[in-house]
């Protein structure tokens, strides 16, 4: 039994036990603590479809990614400006730094993650099911959130970060930092985690905002 469970089923007991005591519910002087407690327990998102079904519904959802809980993928190679080892330079075009949309054979992967934590709002949101182009090879429905924020290192650079949810339980991070002049890729890396019911190794947790 998790804390959160000991917590509401203590918070209950009080309630009846004051309840049979003899305090109504407007005299209860305990009833601001215990509605306090309980309304600031987690509320966690466990599945694709809980996720889908809590965002329809207009509901806040934060998500919060462990990233040494995912597989990390990195840029097996990629060129920022000159460079003065050609073996940096990558013969591929589409996997240049640069290069926004690079298809996966670009990445190297990385079991182990990256002992770093991140987390967004899913505010701005779509959902993709599977026919909604015959282009796109993954055939699963997902759901898209992203949003960027400026911060400083190395300099100012506006931190971009997306997140894409899988209807099988796959949860995709990306994180660029771009240049906020003109939106140049400095940075590219993403992270392929689980949907986590927090007692398990998976990295991407989703809670309703409160």
């Amino acid at each position: 039994m998790n804390s959160s469970r000991h917590v509401l089923i203590g918070t209950a007991l009080l309630s009846s036990l004051l309840t049979q005591q003899g305090f109504a519910a407007g005299n209860n002087p305990w009833k601001p603590v215990t509605d306090a407690i309980v309304a600031g327990m987690e509320k966690r998102v466990l599945s694709y479809s809980d996720l889908f079904a809590a965002l329809s519904e207009g509901k806040a959802v934060r998500g919060v990614f462990d990233y040494k809980k995912c597989e990390f993928l990195f840029l097996k190679e990629f060129v920022e400006g000159a460079v003065a080892n050609p073996d940096d330079q990558t013969n591929d075009s589409a996997c240049k730094l640069a290069s926004p949309g690079k298809p996966m054979s670009c990445y190297g992967s990385d079991k182990n993650g990256m002992d770093a934590v991140g987390g967004m709002r899913l505010d701005t949101w779509e959902q993709f099911g599977p026919g909604i182009t015959g282009k796109r090879a993954d055939k699963r429905t997902y759901l898209a959130a992203s949003e960027s924020k400026l911060i400083s290192i190395r300099g100012f650079v506006l931190n971009y970060g997306s997140v894409r949810a899988y209807d099988d339980g796959e949860v995709l991070v990306k994180v660029n930092y771009l240049d906020p002049r003109d939106y140049a890729i400095k940075m590219d890396e993403m992270f392929r985690c689980r949907f986590s019911n927090g007692r398990d190794g998976n990295g991407a947790s989703f809670f309703l905002g409160r």
